[in-house]
């Protein structure tokens, strides 16, 4: 092969490359994984590993509890503030609170009676003679 030859190939294999379609990029990078979730207190929206459907997440803004994809109010039980034989219950949502007013009796028996549906154990302990 002389130098014509040559020259009149490297010629032709570079008009080939310049005619082939550019290589294929790179693909775009995954989103990140996991879940994206919006607080129903705050409207933080933040992604969560697993599904929220799944689990239970408190947000870290305003601390509003996402248990299995449902907004939980938040409960605030203290002293009545004008007479302490009274408890006061405020429950919070993001569309406002309701304040209620037991009293300690009927606040303990509600408590028992949570307790007996939620752990049993530790109700029939708390309720042995």
């Amino acid at each position: 092969m002389n130098a014509a030859e040559l020259e009149a190939r490297t010629i032709a294999a570079l008009e080939r490359l310049s005619a082939a379609p550019p290589p294929p990029q790179a693909p775009a990078a995954p989103p990140p994984p996991g879940y994206r979730l919006t607080c129903p207190g705050c409207g933080r929206t933040d992604t969560v590993p697993t599904d929220p459907k799944d689990s239970v997440f408190t947000c870290d803004d305003c601390g509003t509890r996402v248990s299995y994809g449902v907004g939980m109010p938040t409960l605030i039980n203290q002293p009545h503030p004008k007479d302490r034989r009274f408890l006061e219950t405020i429950i919070r949502t993001a569309k406002g609170e309701i304040k209620l007013a037991f009293d300690r009796e009927y606040a303990a028996a509600f408590a028992l009676d949570i307790l007996s549906v939620t752990d049993v154990d530790a109700w029939k302990r708390a309720t042995a003679k």
